[in-house]
């Protein structure tokens, strides 16, 4: 009976795998390094954020709000420049791409 659950958990398990990893020049696949700290900067953005609502919910916890809102601050400064530094050369890559012209795409003259 545990087999369906095995195979959703193998599914996202290898999703995930394939997310983080790129394709070198070379053709090999390997973990983008932005990719991962992409992974942990939105990870650890998250767990505070639950920190927050978990003090929004108990407001006679003594956490310092300043200090969370300077450490979301800085998450998101971190998911920004990781998702710039990883999916960047895509984007360029994809403009390239679609702008530029080729001999192969010219039909020919009548």
């Amino acid at each position: 009976m545990n087999k369906p659950k095995t195979i959703i958990m193998n599914f996202n398990f290898k999703m995930w795998k394939e997310i983080l990893k790129e394709t070198d020049p070379t053709g090999q696949k390997s973990y983008s390094q932005a990719r991962v700290y992409l992974l942990f900067s939105v990870v650890a953005y998250y767990i505070t954020m639950g920190i927050v609502t978990w003090k929004a919910m108990h407001p006679t916890t003594d956490i310092n709000e300043g200090s969370l809102g300077t450490i979301i601050e800085a998450l998101q400064w971190a998911i920004l420049l990781f998702a710039g530094y990883a999916f960047g050369g895509k984007l360029i890559e994809g403009f390239k791409t679609v702008f530029t012209k080729t001999t192969k795409d010219t039909p020919p003259t009548p």
